[in-house]
């Protein structure tokens, strides 16, 4: 990961985050409705990444948290996942935010992935979905989820690389 991750903020060391009524402790903002502690700050952190997050790469930041163990962020993913709140980037096992702040839902996802400078840009076109589900649809294929990955250069690492050949 090129950029450090920053995100809601931890509780300082050596003290606990205060209980809540069910027992949980709570530290930054609170949780999105619906969600836990531990999704809601992993899903900060996540959309403050400036490119897709590891798991480990939120492990290391959740360090402060007191969280050191792999499970509390894969539970946490998962969550946001089943939510639709982030996609999974398979080819760099790494996750971003989907659509924008307040955009949640599922469905199947398109990436444009720049190898140089790590941007992702999601790609929601409906008639690639139908192209998909016709070609699997014909095979008698059902397909557990539909995520296409484009690797290649942005726009400005294009650029960049046009001018540098110049």
């Amino acid at each position: 990961m090129r950029q450090k991750l920053e995100g809601a903020p931890a509780a300082p060391k050596g003290k606990a985050a205060p209980k809540t009524a069910t027992g949980s402790a709570r530290r930054g903002r609170p949780p999105r409705a619906g969600l836990s502690h531990w999704q809601q700050r992993v899903l900060d952190l996540v959309r403050a990444s400036a490119e897709p997050a590891s798991a480990y790469d939120i492990l290391r930041e959740m360090k402060d948290d007191g969280i050191t163990a792999p499970p509390v962020v894969y539970r946490a993913l998962k969550g946001l996942l089943d939510r639709g709140l982030v996609h999974r980037i398979e080819s760099l096992n790494a996750y971003v935010v989907c659509g924008g702040p307040d955009h949640h839902h599922t469905h199947p996802a398109q990436f444009a992935i720049c190898r140089d400078c790590g941007r992702v840009e999601e790609i929601t076109d409906a008639a690639v979905d139908g192209l998909i589900e016709a070609w699997t649809g014909r095979i008698g294929f059902v397909a557990d989820s539909r995520t296409i990955e484009i690797l290649g250069r942005c726009r400005d690492c294009a650029a960049s690389a046009v001018a540098a050949a110049s």
